[in-house]
């Protein structure tokens, strides 16, 4: 779901919750 808000943060593959801080 947060890979679609932050497409770039690379932490999206690795973890939405991680992804959505760094994104």
């Amino acid at each position: 779901v947060h890979q679609s808000a932050f497409p770039q943060g690379a932490g999206a593959e690795a973890g939405d919750s991680q992804h959505e801080v760094r994104g």
